[in-house]
């Protein structure tokens, strides 16, 4: 009902699938955001980015700007209960099961940084993994985060 493309990891074909409803929304006038980590992560760092839609988006000549979401809880939720573990990240917990758990929680704040101008990029299209790992250093600058993960 948001217009969410889903991306099935592990199945041929699945990320240009994907390509084609990024390119309708774009084609309709509705901008797209996606994250090309395939996956959520801790907060600690940014783990390394897929190419897959990366690449489709720059071959359809779409601009790719850098984003940064961090979360943070303002009210206790409990023992043990963070925005990394229980906003940002679920491990392997269900989608169904870890908004369930979100829905319980007091005090979310979500801040959302964007880069003001689209990534340049220095390589071309076909160094798929170069350009992944300059798409990854422009939004860990933006977020301020280390590289503690290998973009590799």
């Amino acid at each position: 009902m948001a217009g969410t493309v889903y991306v099935d990891r592990g199945r041929g074909g699945s990320a240009t699938r994907a390509a084609g409803g990024m390119q309708a929304a774009e084609d309709a006038g509705i901008p797209v955001v996606f994250f090309p980590e395939g996956t959520t992560s801790s907060g600690a760092s940014v783990l390394r980015f897929h190419s897959g839609l990366l690449i489709k988006s720059l071959e359809a000549a779409q601009p790719i700007t850098a984003a940064f979401l961090n979360y943070r809880l303002t009210q206790d939720n409990g023992p043990g209960v963070t925005a990394e573990n229980d906003v940002s990240y679920w491990g392997d917990t269900s989608l169904l099961l870890h908004i369930f758990r979100l829905l319980g929680l007091r005090g979310i704040e979500i801040e959302a940084r964007f880069a003001d101008h689209p990534i340049s990029f220095s390589v071309s299209p076909d160094q798929r993994k170069l350009l992944a790992a300059e798409a990854r250093a422009a939004v860990m600058e933006l977020g301020g985060v280390c590289d503690t993960v290998s973009a590799g």
